[in-house]
Formats: C-alpha cells, sequence, structure tokens
C-alpha cells in the first residue's frame, strides 16, 4: 500500500495556481519517492540502527567525551561543546569540506541525538 495523498495534492496543486498537468508531475514525482508503512518502518529501523552504531562507537573511541569530558582546556557544558560541534560540521557541510571517509549526514544526526539527550538531563 503506497502512502500518497491523491486529492490532498490535487486539490492543494490548483490552489496554488497549478494546472492539473503540473499536478500531475508533482504527483508523479511523489509517488516515485513513496514508500510503504511496512517499508518506512523498514527504512526506518535501520538508519536508527546505523546512527546507534556510529554513536556508540564513537562514544567508546573517545571515552564519553561528550559527557566526561577531561576538561583541560575548555570548561563548556556538555549542551555548549554538542552545540559548538554542530555548528562546525554544519560550516563543513556549507563550505563543502566533506572527508571520503566520513559519513556527515549520520554524524549530524547523531549529533543531534547527543544533543537531545543533553536537554534530557
Amino acid at each position: 500500500m503506497s502512502f500518497t495523498h491523491y486529492s490532498v495534492t490535487g486539490l492543494l496543486s490548483r490552489e496554488q495556481g497549478q494546472s492539473s498537468q503540473q499536478a500531475d508531475t508533482s504527483k508523479e514525482k511523489r509517488e516515485s519517492l513513496s514508500l510503504s508503512i511496512t517499508d518506512f518502518d523498514r527504512a526506518l529501523a535501520a538508519v536508527l540502527r546505523d546512527v546507534g552504531k556510529l554513536l556508540s562507537e564513537k562514544n567508546r573511541l573517545y571515552g564519553n567525551a561528550y559527557f566526561e569530558p577531561t576538561g583541560i582546556f575548555s570548561k563548556l557544558t556538555p549542551l555548549e561543546r554538542i552545540d559548538a560541534r554542530i555548528d562546525e560540521k554544519l560550516a563543513r557541510i556549507k563550505s563543502a569540506q566533506n572527508d571520503d571517509q566520513e559519513d556527515t549526514t549520520n554524524d549530524l544526526i547523531g549529533l543531534l541525538v547527543i544533543r537531545k539527550i543533553c536537554l534530557m538531563k
């Protein structure tokens, strides 16, 4: 079962001044990207598994640095540290300085997850 909204798409397209032909083209593009609910759940589980694995590996590698920092130079709070890392990651993305061995998207998702954990504490 595909997750599409035929009637809503047509109505919104017409309200936005698109012809029915343009609306059909837009609908086709969305349909080609649609997933069944089961496929979405599988894809979501795979992405979350990959990000979770990346976070666990990095946390072990860096010795839980976000939550137990050495504090030799930086006296930032965990939230301030993660915000700085997110800014650095976004700056590298913006300037197209991507490392071939780095998964920028998963890194950014991971940093946002760590930020969410910081906010929970």
